[in-house]
């Protein structure tokens, strides 16, 4: 998911700072992720398939996510 997050993130209109909040991680992990120097953990994968899936059922911004 290295080069798709980026387009995830894109896709959501989140800022990989956003996605470091609401992971509770360091913007660091999420750039190291975000470049491809560290894999995307699982965790992290599911929680952007879920936003990703709650988007195309909901109009509302996923802010609150």
């Amino acid at each position: 998911m290295t080069t798709d997050l980026k387009q995830t993130l894109r896709t959501l209109g989140w800022r990989q700072i956003d996605l470091a909040d609401r992971l509770g991680v360091d913007l660091a992990t999420v750039s190291r992720w975000a470049n491809g120097h560290l894999p995307v953990p699982k965790y992290a994968s599911a929680y952007l398939e879920l936003a990703f899936r709650l988007r195309d059922f909901s109009n509302a911004p996923l802010d609150n996510l």
